[in-house]
């Protein structure tokens, strides 16, 4: 799936008037003078047809890390963040590539644990995570799926993932046995 996001309002009102065959063809062309495979990546090549200011969103798959010691992750250099997850689980995860690291809430730092965010551009790598967990300076974390993260501004993410951990501690209360 490629996203495009067109931030010309000029050019925006001029698709908008347009059919979606006629779309279709307009992608279709622009695609057909493209060498490189992964069109995703080499966007840059292509996405001038939809206007000056259009960008390729890459969508990214979001996992929470729960119980991650804040000691170990330097908020102003969250790349180093990356690199050392990105090493540590890499005999299980060796293709994962990681978009975005970073904390769940601002006042993280201030914690001696904290909920961490990680942005995985495969899903498969996302849910590899989720299913058999991370590891981050020799502690084994589990985790909780969220769902496409950068498709949504950031604080419509927290907000969605916030509203899952409460149903998820509702549900958990509701089928325990005399709760």
């Amino acid at each position: 799936m490629v996203v495009v996001k067109i931030r010309d309002p000029d050019m925006s009102s001029q698709l908008r008037s347009q059919r979606p065959n006629q779309l279709k063809d307009r992608m279709n062309n622009a695609l057909k003078e493209q060498t490189n495979i992964n069109i995703q990546k080499f966007a840059e090549d292509w996405v001038g047809v939809w206007g000056r200011e259009a960008q390729v969103i890459v969508p990214t798959y979001g996992v929470l890390v729960h119980g991650v010691q804040t000691k170990f992750m330097d908020p102003s250099d969250m790349t180093k963040a990356m690199r050392l997850l990105q090493a540590e689980n890499a005999p299980r995860m060796p293709r994962a590539e990681i978009k975005y690291v970073g904390w769940l809430t601002k006042s993280a730092v201030n914690k001696k644990n904290s909920t961490l965010i990680v942005e995985f551009t495969r899903p498969e790598d996302a849910n590899e995570a989720i299913n058999w967990g991370m590891e981050l300076s020799v502690k084994h974390h589990k985790h909780l799926a969220t769902a496409p993260a950068r498709m949504t501004p950031r604080n419509a993410l927290r907000r969605r993932i916030r509203a899952r951990i409460e149903n998820a501690r509702h549900a958990r209360d509701r089928t325990r046995p005399g709760v």
